[in-house]
């Protein structure tokens, strides 16, 4: 709460102003967050508000490389510069006192206790959705690189490559482990999210490394079916058909969302 009144005075360049917020600092952490919000400008505050969603909804506490790739890919588009990544300091930055980076762990967390439950009530419809969390991870699953498995046996030196696939894509590990479980949380645009899972899994080889990325010791040449039984989605998606071609026809028909 401290360091959020400290903010807003020091804020504004104007020394005028600075004394002006003195005699009118937010009274609570609420008053403090609703202030740190109305004063973003609106492309900020679309951006904050990805970044908080990320850091509300994730399954297990999010390294900043991790969510420095989250937040450069594009749902639908299966492709990632690094380029398009933002830095930490400018993460940090544009939400304010919303969250820290802990350097030594490389972790990001929510400031402060209260940040949580203030989200909750009052941001929620306005943060992405677990549909949209789903999608991003099934995005970056779609990459290129990710099209079969770095190795075809659990050998030493194959190891290494798998260590090197996840050194270089640091988002991997969090999208093959979570895809699943905000897919189940989906409660908006579940033809997207359905539409989203079939384009990713419609390879085998792509579904086994995945499977690899999930852990080293996996078993390959798992069916669609397989995969959506495992991940619990039986009760949010309508079973998928057994057999190649009729997969194939079924993902068909969700064309129109792709």
């Amino acid at each position: 709460m401290a360091e959020l009144q400290l903010q807003y005075v020091l804020e504004p360049r104007d020394a005028g102003e600075k004394r002006r917020r003195l005699s009118s600092l937010p009274k609570s952490p609420t008053d403090a967050y609703h202030g740190v919000l109305e004063r973003m400008t609106p492309a900020d505050l679309r951006f904050a508000r990805r970044i908080l969603g990320w850091v509300l909804y994730a399954q297990r506490i999010l390294k900043m490389s991790e969510l420095r790739e989250a937040l450069a890919i594009e749902i639908g588009v299966a492709s990632f510069n690094p380029q398009d990544m933002t830095t930490a300091e400018e993460i940090i930055l544009t939400c304010g006192g919303f969250i820290d980076h802990n350097e030594g762990s490389n972790l990001v967390t929510f400031s402060h206790e209260t940040v949580r439950p203030f989200l909750e009530e009052y941001e929620l419809i306005s943060l992405p959705s677990q549909s949209e969390l789903c999608r991003t991870c099934l995005t970056y699953l779609q990459l290129p690189e990710f099209e079969n498995p770095t190795a075809e046996s659990p050998r030493p030196h194959d190891q290494s490559r798998l260590d090197k696939r996840k050194e270089e894509f640091k988002f991997s590990d969090y999208a093959a482990q979570y895809w699943g479980t905000h897919a189940v949380q989906s409660k908006r645009d579940i033809q997207l999210v359905e539409a989203a899972i079939l384009e990713t899994f419609c390879s085998e080889g792509r579904r086994d490394a995945i499977a690899q990325l999930e852990s080293y010791y996996y078993s390959k040449g798992k069916s669609l079916l397989h995969i959506f039984i495992e991940n619990r989605l039986s009760s949010t998606f309508p079973l998928p058909l057994s057999g190649d071609e009729a997969f194939q026809g079924r993902h068909a028909s969700f064309s129109q969302f792709d």
